[in-house]
């Protein structure tokens, strides 16, 4: 069975910590998961409405 890859949204305004998570998220080779971060709400919210800076945005499958 084929596990289809997911899009992530991560709304982390540290730049340490969203380090660390892409290090432990990425850290399981294979996974194919594509991360995408935002630094607050607005930001998250530009994200899922596709807006600046963020056109083109997939739709994620999870949000953090």
């Amino acid at each position: 069975m084929k596990r289809r890859s997911a899009n992530i949204l991560i709304v982390e305004d540290n730049p340490a910590d969203r380090a660390l998570i892409r290090e432990v998220m990425c850290e399981e080779e294979g996974l194919g998961n594509e991360l995408h971060f935002a630094v607050d709400g607005m930001d998250a919210m530009a994200f899922l409405r596709a807006e600046p800076p963020h056109e083109g945005a997939p739709r994620p499958d999870l949000v953090l």
